[in-house]
């Protein structure tokens, strides 16, 4: 197999994952022990960048006042920044 040959095939199989990778959903869980319920779980402004990136169609997720949401990935727009990624910005740190 020369390597046009094996270009082909990595292709055909990253076009496979991808096909099943948008047939995804994430679901993003938050445990708190001093609370009764979960906490808000829903994803930062990078995480969800990932999970688009990844290619995952749907996000499930708890807001703050604990009802499960659902949504397409597509639909979801947040500006949060979680606190530890703000401080890694703050200095000049690259996050993957």
């Amino acid at each position: 197999m020369d390597s046009k040959e094996v270009g082909k095939s990595l292709g055909f199989y990253e076009g496979k994952i991808k096909r099943k990778m948008n047939k995804l959903t994430i679901y993003i869980a938050r445990f708190n022990p001093s609370r009764k319920f979960s906490g808000p779980s829903a994803p930062c402004k990078s995480c969800m960048c990932k999970i688009k990136e990844i290619g995952i169609k749907k996000i499930v997720y708890c807001d703050r006042v604990g009802n499960i949401k659902k949504c397409l990935t597509k639909d979801y727009h947040t500006d949060y920044m979680t606190p530890g990624y703000s401080e890694y910005k703050k200095n000049n740190i690259n996050v993957i």
